[in-house]
Formats: structure tokens, sequence, C-alpha cells
């Protein structure tokens, strides 16, 4: 008779988890995490901020344009809240829209 309640709760956790995990949007595989919606090629280097609710977007293989150096794309590590538009996914995709 005891395992009934017991198994009462159990159900609750587990539809309450499962309701949990389905409100949390997922980013695709394919998609860079950290990408900004308008990307520019100004700005100077902004890693963001960190944080635990930061996480879901930070990205340790993100570049910038260095603009006022030497005209070049370096990586960083963008903590994954706020920063500047100065954020490209790959070196290539920096290069490209920048080194016109």
């Amino acid at each position: 008779m005891r395992i009934f309640p017991l198994l009462f709760v159990l159900s609750l956790l587990l539809l309450a988890t499962d309701a949990r995990r389905r409100r949390t949007p997922s980013i695709p595989s394919n998609t860079c995490k950290g990408k900004p919606n308008r990307q520019q090629c100004e700005g100077p280097l902004d890693l963001g901020s960190g944080g635990r609710r930061c996480r879901r977007s930070a990205n340790n293989n993100m570049w910038y344009y260095n603009a006022a150096m030497n005209r070049t794309c370096i990586k960083m590590a963008y903590k994954g809240c706020g920063g500047n538009n100065n954020r490209w996914c790959s070196k290539q995709d920096c290069e490209t829209k920048c080194r016109r």
C-alpha cells in the first residue's frame, strides 16, 4: 500500500521535469551559438558577460574583426550575454565580410 503514494510522487516529478524541458528552447546544432542578429565589422573586442543564464549562448570559438590594429580576424571566447555586434562564427565569415 505504501508503494502507491511513492509511485504517484515519482510520476508527478517526472511530468514536471518533462514540462520544464519542453519549455526551454533548444539551439539547433547547425546554428552558431552567440551569433548576434546584426553583425558588424567595427567595435572593440567585447567578450560580453557570463553567468548561469548566459551559458546557453556562450561560445569559445568566436572571432572579432580588429580594424584598429592590423585589420585581421582574431579568435575570442564569447561569454554568452551582451557584447557588441563585432562577433563572427568563423574566421572565414569574418574575413569574407570585413576584409574588403
